[in-house]
């Protein structure tokens, strides 16, 4: 098991859900970036060989918690029997395997994985595509152990999103918890100038709205940044990549955006978050995975996201979109918690039933 918690456990580890592991027997590694993947490979390996086409694998939007299977809005796709996505996937956890930091809680056995089918030997189906943000990074050996590095213009995984953004003719359906891509924004901001006639609508977290107001202190502070930046070119990138919120942007461009919104002030202690990380193109492709839409997660953390072309998954996401566009708008939510405003004495409440509401 790679689970990022084992960065911190290791400081603290008795009853930490790693030492847990590693008195069981398995062996529990870390990276040195953040290990945002949700993934599992299972039966991918035969005694001493690599069985891809007998795999099946796990991956979700959803962390491997509570929160994720029973309060957030998440997506989980199987995929059993495909060389293409086992030795793939398979190929994503041996890179990560031999490239880890060993947790070192106990007398555990050590897992010495197989070499991964090389890329060349795999099938190529082209109902699947798999992207991973470990392709923006170098490896290097540090006396702290094997070291990810990420690379200065790299974004293997925006740019593949941006070529589906461009290439759509009808529909662009986003479903994101955040919307913090500069190139991905832009694509979508550009395609509905060129064509407002493309079903363009974004669904996000409640946590991505902003004002009117922060949103022009947002611009004003990436402006003052690219002065200070001078004439260094990695200082420009950083001040237009990091830590912008595009949601007012859509909006104020005439693009439907609608927020899951349940709570005056968010915070994730008790956010039934909506945690999707997905777009379906023409109602035809579907790119989904844990890649949030973001430059943290094309530069800062290890990721994946994989381009399905199978028309029932296209049907299936797409019948998930339109039911959250819609939220608690035929209960009347929205109305009955005005009511509850005005008939409050003052009262507000903080927290309340799930919504998707629009900026307005």
């Amino acid at each position: 098991a790679i689970l990022d918690a084992a960065r911190s456990d290791r400081s603290d580890p008795d009853g930490t859900l790693s030492a847990s592991l590693e008195e069981l027997g398995i062996d529990v590694r870390y990276v040195n970036k953040i290990m945002h993947h949700k993934f599992m490979v299972i039966d991918g390996r035969e005694q001493e060989r690599l069985s891809p086409e007998k795999a099946r694998v796990f991956t979700s939007s959803g962390n491997f918690s509570y929160s994720a299977g029973m309060r957030f809005d998440e997506n989980t796709l199987i995929i059993e029997g495909n060389a293409d996505v086992g030795g793939s996937f398979q190929r994503e956890f041996t890179l990560m395997w031999n490239n880890s930091r060993d947790f070192e809680y106990g007398d555990v056995p050590l897992y010495a994985p197989i070499t991964s089918v090389a890329e060349g030997e795999l099938p190529d189906d082209p109902r699947f595509e798999m992207c991973f943000t470990s392709d923006n990074f170098d490896l290097k050996t540090t006396s702290y152990g094997p070291t990810f590095s990420v690379v200065s213009g790299r974004n293997t995984v925006a740019d593949r999103i941006v070529e589906l953004i461009e290439g759509a003719n009808s529909s662009i359906l986003v479903a994101s918890g955040h919307l913090r891509s500069r190139p991905i924004s832009e694509a979508i901001l550009a395609k509905h100038a060129e064509d407002p006639n493309v079903d363009i609508r974004i669904y996000l977290d409640g946590q991505e709205y902003i004002s009117n107001w922060y949103y022009y202190h947002l611009v004003e502070e990436r402006e003052a940044c690219l002065v200070e930046a001078g004439e260094s070119a990695s200082k420009k990138q950083s001040c237009l990549d990091k830590g912008f919120y595009y949601s007012y942007a859509m909006h104020e461009a005439g693009i439907p955006v609608r927020f899951k919104h349940y709570a005056y002030r968010w915070h994730y202690s008790y956010a039934p978050q909506m945690h999707h990380k997905y777009i379906v193109i023409d109602g035809e492709t579907v790119a989904s995975g844990s890649y949030n839409l973001s430059d943290n997660a094309e530069h800062n953390t290890l990721e994946n996201l994989v381009i399905y072309q199978i028309d029932q998954l296209a049907e299936d996401f797409t019948a998930n979109f339109e039911r959250m566009w819609e939220t608690g708008h035929a209960e009347g939510l929205y109305e009955e918690l005005l009511q509850e405003v005005h008939a409050g004495q003052g009262e507000i409440p903080l927290v309340y039933d799930s919504m998707a509401l629009t900026w307005d």
